[in-house]
């Protein structure tokens, strides 16, 4: 039996609420097999800066290029093929953000993709869903600090959203209506086609999950949601990271996140959320996971 080989790749998200930096093992002899095997995050807000004053501050930009260029040193110890980096709401929200990009790729000697939202909704029809068990007609949602995004196939149909209906901007921006409107717009639109289950990624389904104390892949019902919900919304943000073990990172942004999830519930009808699995298992050249984009035409393996 062939005995596997693999090669490292690794991408840099530069989002709303934070950077995340994420390993990947790629299986050379099953290249559409992708395993991640390191995660870290630095808790760099960009959006209270953008959400406030419309662009990223010189403090906020030298933690940024300081904790960047700490991630692409510690790339370059390890045997990394490529690096994939992209910047997504707050960035793009940002009058400075294309500028603080092109910084960032000359500076720091790479490339830097700034996704928009239209990118980042169209990827979300590469989730992995496979260990979800009857699955079949399903939602695909992102909520992100700064935008949701949204997207759905069925037969021939398929249809995705970007709205700027974010976790973060949703503390820090309360005259949102337009986005409210055009998230029920897009809703109405895709009703005739019956999703039965909403399917997410991101830190905020991923902890409404692992609080309700589901086992892994099991969905949340409706009632359940509603539920923990309330239970969130009736703590303070001190007592939310004690009785629900939430960093300072989520536990303010966790009760708007259930805010868009709560509006999605209830013009859809949908009962039932689950996260989609971590790990890819996919066959096209192009793939994404918690909008970490990656184009394997780049890695030359």
């Amino acid at each position: 039996m062939k005995k596997s080989e693999f090669h490292r790749i690794a991408t840099i998200d530069i989002g709303t609420n934070g950077i995340k930096f994420k390993q990947y093992r790629i299986d050379v002899n099953k290249k559409s097999k992708i395993q991640q095997d390191t995660f870290s995050r630095v808790n760099i807000r960009l959006g209270e800066d953008v959400f406030n004053y419309g662009l990223i501050s010189e403090n906020t930009q030298k933690k940024l290029f300081k904790e960047l260029s700490k991630l692409i040193e510690s790339v370059k110890k390890r045997n990394i093929k490529w690096i994939g980096i992209c910047a997504t709401s707050a960035m793009r929200s940002a009058e400075n953000g294309k500028d603080i990009c092109e910084r960032l790729a000359s500076e720091l000697n790479v490339d830097v993709r700034l996704l928009s939202g239209k990118e980042e909704a169209y990827f979300l029809k590469y989730l992995n869903t496979k260990k979800i068990a009857d699955l079949n007609n399903y939602l695909s949602i992102d909520i992100g600090g700064g935008s949701t995004e949204l997207h759905i196939k069925h037969g021939d149909d398929e249809y995705l959203q970007s709205v700027d209906l974010g976790a973060v901007r949703l503390l820090q921006q309360k005259d949102l209506k337009e986005e409210w409107d055009k998230l029920d717009d897009f809703l109405n639109k895709i009703g005739y086609l019956n999703a039965e289950a909403l399917v997410g990624i991101g830190g905020n389904i991923r902890s409404l999950l692992e609080i309700s104390g589901k086992d892994k892949f099991t969905s949340l019902g409706y009632e359940e949601f509603i539920t923990l919900q309330k239970k969130l919304e009736n703590n303070s943000l001190d007592d939310r990271k004690k009785l629900f073990n939430l960093g300072d990172h989520r536990a303010d942004v966790i009760v708007p996140a259930t805010k868009i999830i709560e509006r999605i519930l209830n013009k859809t009808g949908i009962k039932d959320l689950s996260e989609a699995c971590k790990n890819l298992d996919i066959s096209s050249p192009l793939f994404v996971t918690d909008k970490d984009l990656i184009n394997l035409s780049l890695i030359h393996i």
